[in-house]
């Protein structure tokens, strides 16, 4: 469900695991503070459909996460507002639940300014499920935003019968693109040689005659050609490497690969360097990062003005 509002952004989820334990998953984006009347009218709006939305399923669990715009501090009204939602729901703040050393998850590099607006809020059922939250600062991110992570650990998230995954034979669909030319053909030839070997070839069929206009042994052929097919494709499933049809941009080029790369290696420099906020080295992060943002929104744009001259 999404939340009406336009200033904001409400996404709730409605997930049942196998063993029927159902939990409610909401991804907020709350209005910025303000001090404005409009600024209280927009955060109850989201509150009061986020409620809304709860009273319409039954669940065990619920687990609120996402972009809030305020600290938790009585200070901010944005907090208080939401702690009396908490407490009518019975959340509770994940990282209140294990030791956290989270400095912040929003940085605003042209002032230097560092707050902790990002959160996650869990049921009270579980309080002792949590056993770590974090914020990922590992990888390139151009967002002023940390992702915030948390693991919950719930054993009844799952029944035992379901731990061993079952991929069905068609897992793979037509959204997805396979790139041969980052196979392990060698692999790929020694799987198929080891499949096949288990296929039993219907040779009682070369004595046999069909009849002039029909074949009367069709279905062991269909039968046979599709064991064939699917030794070829469980090797392929193994070998192959395969991504979205849309996951190589059409305007992408080698120029934006060496942007891209460059804002990665600046990135992880700054990272061995103990994430500096000045000098040097957070210059250099700083330039690749919007140096690549740049090329990459040009690129979008030179291929959207191409398309519409096609067009």
């Amino acid at each position: 469900m999404l939340c009406p509002t336009a200033d904001v952004l409400l996404f709730i989820v409605h997930c049942v695991f196998p063993n029927g334990h159902s939990v409610v998953l909401c991804t907020t984006y709350f209005p910025c503070a303000s001090l404005a009347v409009d600024y209280d009218c927009e955060l109850t709006e989201c509150l009061g459909f986020t409620e809304a939305c709860l009273n319409m399923v039954d669940y065990d669990s619920v687990i609120v996460l996402g972009d809030m715009n305020f600290e938790c501090s009585l200070r901010n009204r944005g907090y208080r507002m939401f702690k009396d939602f908490c407490s009518d729901v019975g959340l509770k703040p994940a990282d209140s639940l294990c030791a956290s050393n989270i400095e912040y998850t929003y940085h605003q590099e042209f002032t230097g300014n560092n707050s902790v607006i990002d959160h996650i809020f869990v049921s009270a059922n579980l309080t002792n499920k949590v056993k770590c939250y974090s914020a990922i600062n590992e990888y390139v991110n151009f967002s002023d935003h940390s992702p915030v992570a948390c693991d919950i650990v719930h054993s009844t998230f799952y029944d035992k019968k379901f731990s061993k995954c079952c991929k069905p034979a068609n897992r793979r669909n037509n959204s997805l693109s396979w790139h041969w030319d980052k196979a392990d053909l060698s692999l790929y030839y020694f799987k198929t040689l080891e499949l096949s070997q288990f296929l039993s070839a219907p040779t009682d069929l070369l004595g046999c005659e069909c009849g002039m206009f029909k074949c009367v042994q069709w279905s062991k052929i269909n039968e046979y050609y599709d064991s064939i097919i699917h030794v070829l494709q469980k090797s392929m499933y193994e070998c192959v490497p395969a991504v979205r049809s849309n996951f190589y941009k059409s305007f992408w080029t080698e120029e934006l690969t060496a942007v891209k790369q460059a804002s990665i290696d600046a990135h992880n420099l700054w990272r061995l360097c103990d994430a500096p906020r000045s000098g040097l080295v957070n210059k250099i992060r700083l330039e690749s990062k919007y140096k690549y943002k740049l090329a990459l929104k040009q690129a979008m744009i030179n291929n959207q003005i191409e398309l519409d001259d096609e067009i």
